[in-house]
């Protein structure tokens, strides 16, 4: 059976078993209390969005509380659509309105030494904080004589329950459950994810692509994964010093289907490979989504494909402008060894115009 197929069949499996057990106890606490419905399911309707938002914040609070205590810097955290991050010192908010999980905690390294560990570590935090709210709910649900209280704090514990094992299981690759499963059992994949964290702290640290510990490439695992997070580090390394070796490398893991966490930046560089091999077709087919991206740059890379899509289209002026405002955004950007080869990069394209 395909990853994606156990996954879903996985998902929807604890969905089911979940939303059974909530229906079951509030089923069950309507006939107890056939008197107070109204109480019950106002109760019920606010503790799950108690619930929810304790999760996100419980949660977050976990991986970015024992990821600072380990040795990481947190950079950004995020509950919902509510963003903090630290810019220049400064802690700002941010309204986020991008969808699709209860939050993020983004911790960046500050050494190369034990990096793994440490975010292995902040992952352990996330699962403990989630499970210390399970652990609460569940004694409201068996100790509390209060109606309100266990309506909507209690019966909503297999909320907490999804949310916990949708974080732990491995299956769910690049979870936290994933993560520290592949981390405890050791072997080539431990050692590949290792790797890939080093190789990261080296970047931050402010090593270049081309220049960081080539040991460090060496080892992957087909294209998907931390394995697919090298190869994408080998392209970048090999970019403004063989190009033809790099390309390689990007048609290795080209599939998006089979990449789940480096979608933009593959179909990114993608595009930028079409412009490289003018490939009129392809461009074209994909122009709107790239034009999409273009409008709200996150990384230096960005910066540097729009600018030399600028170039391919003739227009120069707009090119320099662009590829001027990268340059300038390397400038803060916290991944430094990226920064500083990417600075160069655009450097060349303006130089070449």
């Amino acid at each position: 059976m395909k990853k994606n197929n156990v996954k879903i069949l996985v998902n929807v499996s604890l969905a089911i078993v979940c939303i059974a057990l909530f229906l079951l106890l509030f089923v069950s606490i309507l006939f107890a209390f056939n008197q107070n419905v109204l109480a019950v399911i106002l109760s019920v309707g606010l503790g799950l969005f108690i619930i929810l938002v304790s999760n996100s914040i419980f949660h977050e609070l976990g991986h970015a509380i024992i990821g600072v205590f380990s040795g990481l810097e947190l950079y950004s955290i995020k509950f919902f659509c509510f963003l903090f991050v630290r810019e220049k010192g400064e802690i700002k908010f941010k309204f986020d309105k991008s969808l699709g999980e209860l939050g993020s905690t983004v911790l960046n390294p500050k050494t190369k030494e034990k990096v793994l560990k440490k975010y292995v570590a902040s992952a352990m935090g996330g699962l403990g904080a989630t499970f210390i709210l399970l652990l609460a709910q569940i004694l409201i649900c068996s100790l509390t004589k209060n109606l309100i209280v266990y309506c909507a704090l209690g019966i909503t514990f297999p909320l907490t329950v999804y949310i916990f094992m949708v974080n732990l299981l491995p299956v769910f690759e690049n979870n936290d459950g994933y993560l520290v499963y592949k981390y405890l059992s050791g072997g080539d994949e431990r050692e590949i994810i290792e790797n890939y964290f080093t190789l990261i702290a080296e970047l931050f640290l402010g090593v270049e692509p081309c220049d960081v510990t080539p040991s460090l490439l060496i080892k992957y695992n087909g294209v998907s994964g931390y394995s697919a997070n090298i190869r994408y580090l080998r392209y970048l390394a090999f970019i403004r010093s063989d190009e033809e070796r790099a390309l390689k490398e990007l048609r290795e893991i080209s599939d998006l289907s089979a990449i789940s966490n480096l979608n933009d930046e593959i179909f990114e560089e993608l595009f930028f490979s079409a412009i490289l091999l003018n490939d009129k077709r392809f461009i074209k087919a994909n122009e709107q989504s790239a034009l999409a991206v273009f409008e709200k740059p996150v990384r230096p890379q960005t910066y540097r494909i729009h600018g030399a899509y600028r170039i391919w289209s003739g227009e120069k002026d707009w090119a320099k402008l662009i590829l001027t405002s990268g340059i300038e955004f390397c400038k803060d950007y916290a991944v430094k060894g990226l920064a500083s080869s990417e600075k160069k990069y655009m450097e060349l394209l303006i130089k070449n115009i």
